[in-house]
């Protein structure tokens, strides 16, 4: 790592502020391209609001679909997405949304950061122009803290999915707890299985610390730093004390508070 630390400060390529999946997903693509990479996150814990929710994402074209026989076409997502976002959001990021968000999975599982499946699930408002009776949301697959080793005790809980299911399992579980054996749970329990969010977080955090990107906790970032009109870097407060955190080539904010 290229990284520097002296005194007070740190140096670094690429800085990013939270690990939810947004700040996880940025810091591995900063570093595919060459970038050495710090995430700082102000609690002790990693994952942000990612790890205590469901872990589903709504991602139209993905390349999973197929897997349900359903097409989907740019004309109809479009028309999807547009018509929920009511003007409220710019045309031109409704229509990157929709031209990046396959792309960005195809792209994590091909290169070992993360795993999806489809949940069989039908979009919210299937009635109107573009809606499709399935396979746009995505879930992630479980993943093994094992695998994480020293830093399996930092995935954040989550109190509202603490079972080691998908959210597949988890509606059959609460709809025909009949058809679900909880000697699974059990087994997936001691084996250090976790699903929904944390899973989630569990893959992207891995694909990090396995490209050797820096992840820093309990440093909260305060204040940009600006060198005329380009943004240097921040001002980061760790264990009481003012951090200096220079970025040679960008900060990315992706941090929910």
């Amino acid at each position: 790592m290229d990284r520097t630390e002296r005194g007070g400060s740190m140096e670094t390529d690429v800085v990013v502020v939270g690990t939810g999946g947004a700040a996880l997903t940025a810091a591995i693509l900063a570093r595919d391209q060459g970038a050495d990479v710090l995430v700082v996150e102000r609690s002790d814990k990693v994952g942000g609001t990612t790890a205590v929710s469901g872990g589903v994402i709504w991602i139209p074209l993905n390349h999973h679909m197929a897997e349900l026989g359903v097409a989907d076409s740019r004309a109809e997502a479009l028309a999807y997405c547009k018509r929920l976002a009511a003007g409220r959001a710019a045309d031109d990021v409704v229509e990157t949304f929709v031209d990046v968000g396959h792309q960005m999975v195809r792209y994590l599982e091909e290169h070992d950061a993360a795993r999806f499946a489809v949940w069989p699930t039908p979009d919210d408002y299937g009635e109107l122009e573009g809606g499709k009776p399935s396979g746009r949301s995505l879930e992630p697959q479980l993943f093994s803290t094992r695998r994480l080793g020293e830093w399996a005790d930092t995935l954040r809980p989550a109190p509202m999915f603490p079972l080691p299911l998908t959210m597949t399992e988890a509606y059959v579980l609460l709809t025909a707890p009949e058809k679900f054996s909880m000697d699974v749970v059990t087994q997936r329990t001691t084996d250090g299985m976790v699903g929904c969010g944390r899973a989630l977080v569990g893959w992207l955090l891995q694909a990090c610390l396995d490209r050797g990107v820096s992840v820093v906790l309990q440093t909260r970032a305060r204040q940009l730093v600006r060198e005329g009109e380009r943004i240097v870097g921040l001002r980061a407060e760790q264990n009481g004390r003012d951090v200096l955190v220079r970025a040679r080539r960008g900060v990315v904010l992706a941090c929910g508070g």
